[in-house]
């Protein structure tokens, strides 16, 4: 048989397991006898003479020692690579044959509760000598098959309960019952979660990887999304809110900022394969993203795992620099078929009190005389005026909007087939309307009869309607042989306001206007452009969304488990902006003449992910795990983008435009990583673990093809489950690990763009020009980190800590380095220049404070710094400036920089500063980090009548950095129409940045530090008498306060969290509407 192994035997296998070599312990083994002949391409080998009974499979000791060449005897194998590689592999295939025959045993039992011997529904029980493992059904049963007779210990994992071990002994003639009675404790100690080699127990973990159990969360704190699921609950995870506008996202930043020039978000994981979750710009509206990672449904989600850095994300390969977020959707268990519905309703409000506009009538003249004008006796105020758009009943633009949510799942099945599938609608309303004054504004500009005849889109030009449907699906069709089918799909058409830094902002054109009643006929008071002809543009994002994975476990030895995911996350995506001829701004270009914009794009990511594990004894005290996998990921990107101006009246379409632009994008990138790691555990207490990876990468640089990624870590349980004393549990780890972020697709290469060519009086001809010019060094940013920290339990485990110190450090990071224009027209160039610094502080305690029958109190605290630094760029290579930015070595990326206001003092004492009382410096100084750097967010719980009432609530904390002030800056400097300029009875800092900051823009950069009340909620779970009259198993209801309350201690506008272009770099604060304060209602039942 070519390329495989012929054994010809002389005699039947004996039944029964000869005994071993000596040395060969209890190895796996395969049936042979002296004499045999093994035929590997085209090399011959001979069982040697003296060993008798079986030979040992390749992952025991001693394998190759059982062959001899031809003329070789009693010598080791000397085989090509890739004889050996075939050797392994039909080896291994001679090893299932045989094993297949052998007997299997199996263990069964029933896990409950200690206290009250109900049932324990998804408890795991996993094998530690044996890569097997159980989940109980609803009735607390678990049935393991596949067992290998013989003596096992076995691990239980469940949520709320303590884990236990115990040893057994397998028989291969009838199950095995081990029953389990499970002590209900305030925090799980130790947990399995999902690694790339599989999933194990955190106890051999050398780094943290915190998990939520978001099925839980979700029933008594209501979520509208993943931002908010993550938010404040692992320590190191920052969730940086843009601004308070319906379906846009936030940024998720994990152990500091790492890259100058590319993205600094997580990746994210569902169900085992890449997934979309970066947050790209779409049609211009003033700011803000709409955040692909709130596709998901947080209702879906059974669990979160995050894996923080490259200490931990090394077996992830290129882009897992930035950490990953690893998300498990829902599953079935066997049983009875569960229904699962909900439905929630909502308002939310926005309670900001936003500036006036005011206006200081010259005597005998119609203009603005300011405070210190008046004092120094330059002019006199006649009347002072003031103008309050953004809060005037009238003409605000604020309202009350609604949220809803209903949807329903279905769950169960039996032990060869389990199913889950939801589905769900999600609609909400903004805060963001139309004002009265400028609705009858429109409604006689256009002559309609009414306010009603208006388009909804223009009076609510804020709303969202989203709908998933998920179908999960997981069969055992034989013992060792486990497959997993995973389905989501997204509907979510998001209609986005005009805001932020835009002279068609709902915000920005009321706060840029004029209280000077002489211009308020013909501009109603606004800026730029007023609302009733800025709504006029209307913009969506518009996505479908559609997630498949499919996963097959198999374990064909006892030994070996396999493991192969593919899956395809594939999303279409469109931006759309349409103008009606006759409306839109009116000093925006042609735009008041009709526009229509449509960009289409198709997001798609293939993986593929295969691994295989060994797990085997070296002696009875220490057991290993050898694992390889191979890793494929594409991410390819194709956009259409299409524009038509100045259209013919009524009509909106991409044809009808009397200007037309049209351009494509295409964006591929393939990643192929293989790894290796191997794990050495002594008496299931010590664990020390060793792995590389290597990846192949499109984007990286012809001469620099492969990257190489090491990682080391050590586990140490040095107090395990301790009834006595204070101190209950300890677990000592550390990690260090490497990853790293690839370049984009074109930035290592030289290329050509298209451009059209004409000379005056001759037709347009195509032609290209220089686009990049690449560099064939390019490498990967590769990011190293160290992490140490320990895990305890004190006080009869009611006090859990966990305290991790990192130290990240990136070096080749990548930045566009300036080119001499000589090269032709090209002006900066990716170059591997930089090294980047993020070190910091992780801090998690959970304590349960109070436990009684009739009350209980938990306290959760996650707390984290970090500090950033740019450590050095490349000889010849000056600071990194943009907007307000300036990334220098020795300062925090993407820092504060402008210049700033030295002092300022009242020298005549009348009251008043004016220009010549400032100081302001001529250079740009550092002002601040503009993100946290310090971090604290406190989640606390109580359980009263025996968790019938549950009251929940969220306190966030965020400090260590600055925002610009850009609200106040613009009216100040540039609008002149602050009250600072006009109010006597200002503060002297008030007056003293008004007067500095068209000079000293950094007058405004202020101490964003702040404490807001997340969250906070009330839960009654009805008794079963009170569910049954619903027909119902179970019932309870919820009600949820967000953004209820904001301390500030610096920040002088409205909210110190709003970035107006939600972007690392170029960060000020302008125009965005502040997140708005939601109070829900949720009814949970199930039947």
């Amino acid at each position: 048989m070519a390329g495989g192994i012929q054994l010809r035997r002389r005699n039947r296998l004996a039944k029964g397991n000869p005994a071993a070599p000596p040395g060969m312990g209890g190895s796996p083994q395969l049936p042979m006898v002296p004499g045999n002949r093994i035929s590997v391409n085209s090399h011959e080998f001979h069982i040697r003479s003296g060993w008798a009974g079986t030979v040992p499979t390749p992952a025991s000791a001693g394998f190759k020692d059982f062959f001899s060449e031809p003329g070789h005897p009693g010598g080791s194998m000397r085989i090509p690579v890739a004889a050996r590689v075939s050797a392994v592999v039909w080896l291994a295939l001679g090893a299932i044959g045989g094993t297949a025959a052998a007997q299997q045993g199996s263990v069964t039992g029933k896990v409950t509760d200690g206290a009250n011997g109900q049932p324990v529904a998804g408890a795991r029980v996993q094998g530690i000598t044996q890569q097997v493992y159980g989940v109980t059904n609803q009735q607390g049963q678990y049935t393991i098959r596949g067992v290998t007779p013989g003596a096992h210990t076995f691990r239980i994992f469940a949520l709320g309960y303590g884990s236990q071990t115990r040893n057994v002994t397998v028989s291969g003639t009838a199950p095995t019952t081990v029953d389990w009675s499970l002590k209900a404790v305030p925090f799980q100690l130790e947990d399995i979660v999902t690694t790339e080699t599989g999933q194990q127990a955190t106890r051999e973990l050398g780094n943290s990887v915190p998990k939520i159990d978001a099925d839980q969360l979700v029933k008594t704190a209501p979520t509208t999304n993943l931002s908010q699921v993550l938010n404040g609950r692992i320590a190191g995870v920052d969730v940086l809110q843009s601004n308070g506008t319906s379906g846009t996202g936030a940024r998720i930043r994990i152990r500091g900022i790492s890259s100058v020039s590319l993205s600094n978000d997580p990746l994210l994981y569902i169900d085992g394969i890449r997934v979309a979750a970066d947050a790209p710009a779409g049609v211009f509206v003033g700011g803000g993203t709409v955040s692909k990672l709130n596709d998901l449904n947080p209702e879906e989600i059974e669990s979160i795992e995050v894996v923080k850095g490259p200490s931990a994300a090394t077996l992830y390969g290129t882009q897992a620099a930035n950490g990953v977020i690893r998300v498990t959707t829902k599953r079935g268990r066997a049983g009875a078929p569960l229904w699962n519905t909900w439905f929630e309703a909502g308002v939310l409000k926005d309670n900001t009190d936003f500036p006036a506009n005011y206006f200081n009538k010259r005597v005998g003249a119609n203009s603005d005389c300011f405070t210190w004008q008046e004092k120094t006796g330059v002019c006199q105020v006649e009347k002072r005026y003031v103008l309050d758009l953004l809060n005037d009943p009238k003409t605000t633009p604020f309202t009350t909007g609604f949220r809803s949510q209903g949807g329903v799942s279905l769950a169960g099945g039996s032990e060869a087939v389990r199913y889950y599938v939801s589905a769900e609608t999600e609609l909400e309303d903004g805060v963001l309307k139309l004002g009265d004054v400028e609705k009858a504004y429109l409604v006689a500009k256009r002559g309609l009869a009414s306010a009603d005849l208006l388009p909804r889109a223009q009076v609510r030009p804020n709303h969202f309607n989203k709908h998933n449907f998920r179908v999960n699906l997981n069969a055992s069709p034989r013992s060792n042989i486990d497959l997993a089918f995973s389905s989501g799909f997204v509907v979510n058409n998001i209609r986005l306001p005009q805001t932020g830094d835009n002279f068609e902002g709902m915000i920005t054109s009321a706060m840029t206007g004029s209280a000077n009643p002489a211009v308020f006929d013909a501009t109603g008071g606004y800026g730029f452009s007023r609302p009733a002809n800025s709504v006029g543009e209307v913009s969506y994002r518009k996505n479908d969304h559609f997630t498949n994975s499919g996963t097959v476990n198999w374990r064909p030895v006892s030994w070996l488990s396999t493991r192969g995911t593919v899956g395809l996350d594939y999303l279409v995506y469109a931006d759309e902006q349409d103008i009606l001829n006759g409306q839109g701004c009116l000093t925006c270009g042609t735009e008041n003449q009709g526009k229509r914009t449509l960009n289409r794009f198709n997001d798609t990511k293939y993986t593929v992910d295969l691994n295989a594990t060994a797990q085997y004894r070296l002696t009875r005290r220490i057991g290993a795990k050898t694992s390889v996998g191979a890793q494929f990921n594409r991410d390819k990107l194709f956009g259409v983008l299409a524009q038509a101006d100045i259209l013919p009246p009524g009509i909106i379409t991409l044809s009808a435009g009397a200007q037309k632009t049209l351009s494509e994008q295409t964006a591929d990138v393939i990643t192929l990583g293989t790894y290796a790691e191997e794990q050495v555990g002594l008496d299931d207490r010590l664990f020390l673990t060793g792995a590389l990876r290597v990846d192949d990468n499109s984007a990286f640089g012809s001469a620099s093809r492969s990257a190489y990624y090491p990682k080391v870590s050590g586990s140490w349980v040095a107090i395990e489950s301790k009834e006595a004393g204070w101190l209950n549990s300890l677990r000592l780890r550390a990690a260090f690990g490497a990853t790293g972020q690839s370049p984009r697709p074109l930035d290592a290469l030289t290329y050509s763009v298209p451009v059209t060519a004409g000379v005056f009086g001759q037709p347009a001809v195509p032609g290209v020009t220089l686009g990049g010019l690449g560099d064939p060094k390019l490498k990967p940013e590769h990011s190293r980190e160290i992490e140490a920290g320990f895990d305890a339990g004190f006080l009869g485990n009611r006090v859990n800590l966990e305290l991790t110190l990192y130290d990240k450090k990136t070096k080749d990071a990548l930045v566009n380095r300036e080119q001499p224009y000589s090269l032709g027209g090209v002006a900066v160039r990716l170059e591997n220049v930089g090294v980047v610094s993020n070190k910091g502080i992780e801090v998690s305690v959970n304590a349960r404070v109070i436990e009684s029958p009739s009350l209980t109190w938990d306290v959760q605290l996650e707390a984290a710094g970090n500090r950033n630094r740019l450590v050095s760029l490349a000889p010849g290579v000056p600071p990194i400036v943009g907007f307000g930015f300036k990334n220098i070595p020795g300062y925090p990326m993407f820092g504060l920089w402008w210049q700033g206001l030295t002092s300022f003092k009242d020298a005549n004492g009348d009251g008043v500063i004016d220009p010549t009382e400032v100081v302001v410096t001529t250079d740009l100084v550092f002002h601040g980090s503009t993100v946290p750097t310090r971090t604290l967010a406190v989640n606390t719980s109580v359980s009263l009548f025996k968790n019938k009432l549950r009251i929940g609530g969220q306190l966030d904390y965020r400090g260590g950095y600055v925002s610009l002030n850009v609200n106040d800056l613009f009216q100040c400097a540039f609008q002149t129409n602050c009250r600072a300029l006009h109010d006597p009875a200002a503060t002297l800092e008030e007056q003293a940045k008004a007067v500095a900051g068209a000079r000293a823009f950094g007058a405004y950069a202020e101490n964003a530090e702040h404490i807001r009340l997340r969250e906070a909620s009330i839960t009654y779970t009805a008794s079963n008498r009170l569910a049954g009259l619903f027909r119902a198993r179970s019932m309870n209801i919820t009600l949820t306060g967000r953004n209820l309350l904001l301390k500030k201690f610096g920040f002088k506008s409205w909210d110190p969290e709003n970035v107006t272009q939600s972007a690392d770099a170029a960060n000020y604060n302008f125009g965005q509407q502040a997140q708005p304060r939601y109070a829900i209602v949720r009814v949970n039942l199930g039947f």
